[in-house]
């Protein structure tokens, strides 16, 4: 064999071995040019998601998959007090998440979820979303959570929820303690690079290939290490992110997320929740001293709000 072709087939395994690190870049640095890429365009809507949340079922947990407790199907005997919480109304001016002290969630609460009419500029060349969310529409988000774990037969002392409808440099992934319905952590995580001509170009979608973020709720099972270290794979409980298994949509970390938030934006992936390689490890500590599978949230407050319904007081679970 000549050196020339030596050479170029050094090349050729270079570049193959490369494909999996160059997978995840930063925002600023990777930009899609193909005219095939800009043909392909996914939705950001999800009427099944929106309407009730019906879960599929796990094809690896053995509850049965039963409704969302915030399915539109309501007692006769619940009052019709419906109080809307628009997130869009939140200070631009502040990144941090925190609930005051005289702001106050009531535990007997029907909390549902429907879309917005808000939606995002295509080819957009910067960055759209929150600058912060506030502490109580997280718990809301929380505690819809913490019902379904209870019906599910899922971890309910602790849950992470995920706002990709906040700004990329901001810290929109959450733990949340469901026991005192506190946000004990947050930090950076990163969400699907998608498809069109722009990284900024939001998408979400369930499709194979779509290398979109899919809405939705998971269920964190099945350590391993792989490309990215230690890793989580998830199972999509909803239709909106049923193929998560199949598309390897795992939890992992990436050396490009930071853990300091308003200094860049988080890296963009496949359609991975990829956080930062510290955070990963203190989500790890929660996630492998669970008894039973711990959940993910991942959603966008901008396409969607949360409808509550007083109840009267019943088992007192909150």
């Amino acid at each position: 064999m000549s050196l020339q072709k030596k050479y170029i087939i050094f090349l050729m395994a270079a570049h193959i071995a490369a494909v999996p690190v160059l997978a995840q870049a930063n925002y600023a640095s990777l930009k899609i040019t193909s005219p095939a890429g800009r043909e392909k365009k996914f939705a950001v809507n999800f009427p099944d998601y929106f309407s009730a949340l019906k879960p599929f079922a796990d094809p690896f947990h053995r509850a049965s998959a039963t409704s969302h407790p915030s399915s539109p199907r309501r007692k006769k005997n619940i009052r019709k007090e419906k109080t809307h919480y628009n997130v869009r109304g939140a200070n631009k001016n502040k990144a941090s998440v925190a609930i005051k002290r005289n702001e106050t969630i009531p535990k007997n609460i029907d909390i549902s979820f429907k879309p917005t009419s808000f939606t995002y500029t295509e080819n957009s060349k910067a960055d759209i979303g929150l600058d912060q969310f506030p502490g109580t529409q997280l718990i809301l988000y929380a505690k819809a959570l913490k019902q379904y774990a209870l019906k599910n037969g899922y971890d309910t002392s602790y849950a992470f929820l995920s706002n990709m409808g906040m700004l990329c440099n901001r810290k929109r992934f959450f733990v949340v303690n469901l026991v005192t319905m506190e946000i004990e952590q947050s930090g950076l995580v990163s969400h699907g690079r998608g498809q069109g001509p722009s990284l900024y170009d939001k998408q979400y979608s369930n499709q194979a290939g779509s290398k979109c973020t899919s809405l939705g709720r998971y269920k964190i099972w099945g350590k391993y290490k792989g490309n990215y270290g230690e890793s989580y794979r998830m199972i999509g409980l909803d239709s909106s992110n049923q193929n998560a298994l199949s598309r390897n949509i795992v939890l992992h970390s990436m050396a490009c997320i930071p853990d300091t938030d308003g200094v860049a934006p988080a890296c963009v992936s496949d359609g991975c929740p990829a956080v930062s390689t510290n955070f990963l490890s203190s989500l790890s500590k929660m996630i492998d001293s669970r008894k039973k599978p711990l959940l993910l949230w991942i959603f966008d407050s901008n396409l969607e709000e949360a409808v509550v319904e007083n109840q009267p007081a019943t088992d007192g679970q909150g």
